[in-house]
C-alpha cells in the first residue's frame, strides 16, 4: 500500500537535520513516526527491543525499571 506524501511533507522528511517526522491523523488523533529507510535500518533493533518489552496496561506503558535493574547497575556503578 502507498501513501501519498506531499511536496511540503517529503520537504521534512529530507531536511538533514531532522532524522524523524511525527505525522498525525486528524480523524484518530494518533501520531506514526516517519524516518528515513537508512535511519530506520540502523534504529531497528533498538525499536524491536522496545516493542518487545514494553507491555501496554490500561494506565499506560508498564514499568521497565525493576528492583533487579536497580541491583544490577549499583553491583556495576557503586
Amino acid at each position: 500500500m502507498a501513501i501519498i506524501v506531499s511536496e511540503e511533507q517529503l520537504e521534512a522528511l529530507e531536511n538533514p537535520s531532522r532524522s524523524v517526522v511525527v505525522v498525525h491523523d486528524k480523524r484518530t488523533k494518533k501520531g506514526y513516526a516517519v524516518m528515513p529507510e537508512r535511519v530506520y535500518d540502523r534504529a531497528r533493533p533498538l525499536i524491536d527491543f522496545v516493542a518487545a518489552h514494553v507491555a501496554t496496561t490500561a494506565d499506560g506503558p508498564a514499568e521497565l525499571w525493576t528492583d533487579g535493574v536497580t541491583d544490577r547497575r549499583d553491583f556495576i556503578y557503586p
